[in-house]
């Protein structure tokens, strides 16, 4: 079954080779933005390179007489996935005329999901195009160029109207944007609000925690001072215990003894025969 499929389609695209080499209109093959992604045959009839940055926009590109006829026509196929072709339009090159069909058709590259659009140029015989476009009335050019203006008029109402449809597309996408920035921009002042107010309430923490420092720092200060006092008072309290001269005996309000040098204890054993001991009161202490 699957052989056939592919016959089929070899055909179909051997047919759509020979048909592109029979007639062989020059192309340009554009993205969704109007840039030119591709060129075929020789399009320099049609297109013209402007002096500045280098552009790739099909519109900055096109004879200017042709470029509304291309906007529109390709916005026209881009949005409704249709084919289409555009009445004969003349244009003037080096002052001299010629006359073009211009043919648009979308199509999509099988691994992308990109829009993309075919521009043909259809080079029409001047000569023969105003022998079967026109009759003349009693031989008058006035009314052959009347006939010309008159085709050219409905071409450019039919351009424009589609150009109009498009500004109100945009138009209304533009109103639906600008309604979003209008949200997203409430949405930036409340948040911008809720910083403002963490900002003050982290300036207040900070200033608490620069006052609870300072006072620490106090305390610190303080508990230094005295940790050194008690250093100091502890080495004159053991070089006064040091002393083998005399008897000392240390003791709190309470009478109890806290410390006592050896002096003291040699003492109390001489007299009582027992040894001093501390937590002990000094009034309990048998000295006989």
């Amino acid at each position: 079954m699957a052989k056939p499929s592919t016959e089929k389609k070899s055909l179909n695209v051997a047919a759509k080779e020979t048909l592109a080499s029979l007639f062989d209109y020059p192309y340009v093959v554009i993205s969704d933005t109007f840039d030119i992604v591709n060129i075929g045959g020789d399009v320099r009839l049609y297109l013209s390179l402007i002096p500045g940055d280098a552009q790739l926009n099909l519109i900055k590109l096109l004879n200017p007489e042709l470029q509304i006829v291309a906007r529109c026509l390709i916005s026209e196929v881009l949005k409704n996935q249709k084919k289409r072709s555009a009445e004969i339009k003349k244009f003037v090159l080096f002052d001299k005329e010629y006359f073009v069909r211009l043919h648009a058709s979308p199509f999509y590259i099988d691994d992308t999901q990109e829009r993309y659009c075919m521009l043909v140029f259809e080079a029409i015989d001047a000569a023969v195009f105003k022998t079967k476009s026109f009759t003349p009335v009693k031989g008058s050019p006035e009314n052959e160029q009347l006939l010309t203006l008159e085709r050219e008029l409905e071409a450019v109402k039919e351009q424009l109207q589609t150009y109009i449809e498009e500004l109100e597309t945009s138009n209304e996408e533009m109103q639906s944007l600008n309604k979003e920035l209008q949200s997203t921009n409430e949405e930036l002042q409340s948040t911008n609000e809720e910083l403002e107010t963490s900002n003050e309430e982290l300036q207040s923490t900070n200033e608490e925690i620069q006052i609870a420092y300072a006072e620490l720092k106090s305390t610190t200060d303080i508990l230094r001072e005295k940790e050194l006092l008690l250093e100091r008072n502890k080495g004159e309290l053991n070089a006064l215990l040091d002393n083998d001269l005399q008897a000392i005996f240390l003791i709190d309000r309470e009478g109890v003894i806290m410390n006592f040098n050896q002096p003291a204890n040699s003492l109390v054993t001489e007299i009582s025969g027992n040894n001093l001991r501390k937590d002990e009161k000094i009034l309990e202490v048998k000295f006989l």
